[in-house]
């Protein structure tokens, strides 16, 4: 199963050897929105302007600029971490050619304790950096990918960040 993620490796362990890039001045907050996928017990907030896409058991989310990408799934019930990480990791790999994994660290996403880790790849001759997270709740283990063009843009790190923080997770329905 391919999944979509960028670097946020230093929101989610406070450092990361590529620098951000730096987008219009601040404004206002952005309005909030709620996201949820039911049938896998997902839910979450994201900024109102960021586009939001269910397709199946996936769920898609991306920046108003287009710079960002993240893609959440559950491709199992149960807790596999490790394997569902492993696996993630060697399609975002055999994917998007040449690519290497830079980091790897422990983290959070929301509540749950989750891996990520951090890919620099090529996309259409672009280079772009991946952040593949799992992690599990009481019923299913998730992915998530988040892409982001090289350098990332602060104020979408930020976004992304407070999306990945704002997740939770339910029973799923259905």
């Amino acid at each position: 199963m391919v999944i979509a993620a960028a670097g946020l490796t230093q929101l989610l362990s406070g450092s990361s050897p590529h620098q951000a890039r730096t987008s219009q001045p601040p404004t206002a907050a952005p309005a909030i929105a709620r996201f949820a996928l039911a049938r896998l017990g997902l839910r979450g907030r994201q900024p109102r302007d960021w586009h939001r896409a269910a397709h199946g058991d996936r769920l898609e989310l991306r920046s108003a600029d287009g710079t960002m990408l993240l893609v959440f799934a559950s491709p199992t019930s149960g807790s596999f971490v490790a394997r569902v990480q492993h696996d993630a990791e060697r399609a975002l790999l055999d994917s998007y050619k040449p690519a290497a994994i830079v980091t790897r660290r422990r983290g959070r996403l929301g509540a749950a304790a989750a891996s990520p880790t951090e890919i620099l790849a090529t996309q259409r001759g672009h280079r772009i950096r991946i952040l593949s997270i799992a992690a599990a709740s009481r019923w299913r283990t998730y992915t998530v990918a988040l892409f982001s063009a090289l350098p990332p843009v602060d104020n979408r790190l930020a976004e992304a960040g407070q999306i990945l923080s704002s997740v939770r997770f339910a029973a799923p329905a259905g």
